[in-house]
């Protein structure tokens, strides 16, 4: 599924992108853009969007603003960004600083990092886009031979100085420097194993479950579920039954089968779609335990996702120290799923994560297994949120 699928799902039918990804274009006229938000899902709102106009490689004018929210911030979100409660109270209000920043924008090619997954999707939830863009997360990647290709990392590959990391204007401007970089690189060699590795990552059944996410997005997002946007969901489930017994399309399946059993989709069967279908694209909220046990010695524990708390391996010594297990995978022997609270670049647009899947289908089929988020799981094993 193109992530521009995946962006015209997540904003249903009020928002669309008509731009395309042109990442292998070298251009000197552009954008960068970058945005701040409260979280990653669909629920979240932006906090502050930043952009700079280049012309002839060469900046030319900037826009920046904080945007209002009423959605309190998260320590996290405060500590990563500076960002707090108090300078969003007194910030213009969202609508018009979108306005001005589409004013600000025009038609140039739009270049961010992640762009295409994350600001894009963002920005779409409250107007259309027609930019073409540019994501250095993908340039990076085609083009760098490093072990992660963050924006940090790319940065620090290049020696450059990002002062105020993770706020929207300096981002911007680390970013438009990466690009003015990344784009004299020559594309990296791609292996026959590499190749092989590629294609194997990304199966036609997953490519298509990766869609039902994206249709369960699109009809769920403003909140209400109307029986047009059932049997839309239906008729796709219908014409793939051949993931009959892969996480989500098991659950929708049978929840539609039941509201339908006579017929008929009553009013309250509809709000229990709504809700099913809302666990179905977040299941880690969904399905995250608040309260395990601080016994732990013994326990088979799978890690997925990038961490708050440290990096994987550090959190995986932390858990060894408490005497858990660590299991590279999820099977029906592991105890527990711990989902890092920072997420994965890929789980972005509803693409949440292979093992999160499994660990759904393990327990749909009667396995006991816990999920649960990064942040839950220390502050019940530890009664604080503390760095290991």
């Amino acid at each position: 599924m193109t992530i521009e699928t995946r962006i015209t799902l997540n904003c249903a039918e009020e928002h669309t992108n008509s731009g395309k990804n042109i990442t292998g274009a070298v251009i000197s006229d552009y954008c960068v853009v970058d945005t701040e938000t409260t979280g990653l899902s669909k629920s979240d709102e932006i906090i502050e969007i930043s952009a700079i106009r280049i012309r002839g490689d060469v900046e030319v004018a900037r826009f920046t603003s904080l945007m209002h929210t009423d959605i309190e911030l998260s320590d996290y979100v405060s500590d990563l960004t500076g960002i707090t409660d108090d300078m969003l109270k007194s910030a213009p209000d969202p609508q018009k600083v979108i306005t001005d920043f589409v004013d600000f924008i025009e038609d140039d090619v739009l270049i961010g990092h992640n762009i295409g997954r994350f600001d894009i999707s963002f920005i779409l939830r409250y107007t259309d886009l027609r930019n073409d863009y540019i994501d250095t997360l993908d340039l990076a990647k085609n083009t760098l031979d490093l072990p992660a290709h963050k924006l940090a990392d790319i940065c620090e590959h290049y020696g450059i100085v990002n002062d105020q990391a993770h706020r929207a204007l300096s981002d911007v401007i680390a970013t438009n420097k990466c690009y003015q970089l990344l784009r004299a690189e020559p594309p990296l060699e791609e292996t026959p194993s590499k190749k092989a590795a590629k294609k194997s990552t990304c199966s036609d059944d997953t490519k298509a479950l990766h869609t039902l996410q994206g249709l369960l997005i699109g009809v769920t997002c403003d909140g209400v579920l109307n029986e047009q946007e059932v049997m839309t969901v239906k008729t796709w489930l219908d014409q793939n039954k051949h993931l009959s017994d892969r996480y989500p399309f098991s659950v929708a399946s049978t929840e539609i089968q039941k509201v339908m059993k006579d017929g008929a989709i009553a009013a309250d069967e509809l709000d229990t779609l709504l809700n099913v279908f809302s666990s179905l694209i977040d299941p880690v909220s969904a399905n995250s335990t608040a309260d395990v046990s601080s016994e732990l010695s013994g326990k088979l524990i799978c890690l997925t996702g990038d961490f708050a708390h440290g990096t994987r391996a550090e959190v995986s010594d932390f858990l060894k120290s408490l005497g858990a297990e660590i299991h590279d995978s999820v099977t029906k022997k592991v105890n527990m799923l711990i989902v890092g609270d920072k997420g994965s670049e890929t789980w972005l647009s509803g693409n949440y994560g292979g093992k999160i899947k499994k660990a759904m289908e393990i327990r749909e089929k009667g396995v006991d297994i816990t999920i649960i988020k990064e942040s839950d799981f220390y502050r019940s094993v530890i009664g604080e949120e503390v760095t290991p």
